[in-house]
C-alpha cells in the first residue's frame, strides 16, 4: 500500500522503514522488508526500480555467457565464471535481503558490467576472433 501513495517517484530515501515505524507504533525500531524490489519501489517509485534494473541489465551484459567449459589456466575464464557465479547468486539473494543500500552488491554490478571493458576481457576475445 506504501508504493500507491507515490507509484512515479516514491516516498523518498528510508520511507518505507519510517512508515513502518509510524503505522505499527509498537515496534521498538525501524524494519526493512528483506525484499530489494519492495524497498526500492517504496523509497524511490517506478523511476528508481527502472533504473536498478537498468543496472542489473548492464551487470548482466558485461559478462560472457557463452563460455562455459572454463579454462582454469586462462585467467579471463576464471574471472568471468566468478563474477558470473557472484551476480547470479545476488540476483537471487535481492529477493530476501534489502540490498539498494548495500556497499558489495554495488561493487559487484560495476565489476561485472566494466568486465567486458578491461584488457583480460579484450584480450580473450580478441583470441577468439583470430582463432
Amino acid at each position: 500500500n506504501y508504493f500507491w501513495d507515490n507509484p512515479v517517484t516514491g516516498g523518498g530515501p528510508g520511507s518505507f522503514a519510517h512508515r513502518v515505524v509510524y503505522d505499527l507504533t509498537y515496534l521498538p525500531h525501524a524494519f526493512i522488508s528483506h525484499n530489494t524490489f519492495v524497498d526500492l519501489t517504496v523509497d524511490t517509485g517506478l523511476i528508481g526500480f527502472v533504473l536498478y534494473l537498468i543496472v542489473m541489465f548492464l551487470a548482466y551484459r558485461g559478462l560472457d555467457w557463452k563460455t562455459w567449459n572454463i579454462d582454469h589456466a586462462n585467467p579471463a575464464h576464471v574471472i568471468n565464471a566468478g563474477l558470473r557465479a557472484g551476480l547470479v547468486a545476488s540476483s537471487f539473494s535481492i529477493l530476501t535481503i534489502s540490498s539498494a543500500a548495500y556497499i558489495p552488491f554495488w561493487a559487484l554490478y560495476t565489476l561485472c558490467a566494466m568486465y567486458s571493458m578491461t584488457h583480460l576481457a579484450r584480450n580473450e576475445h580478441a583470441a577468439v576472433a583470430t582463432g
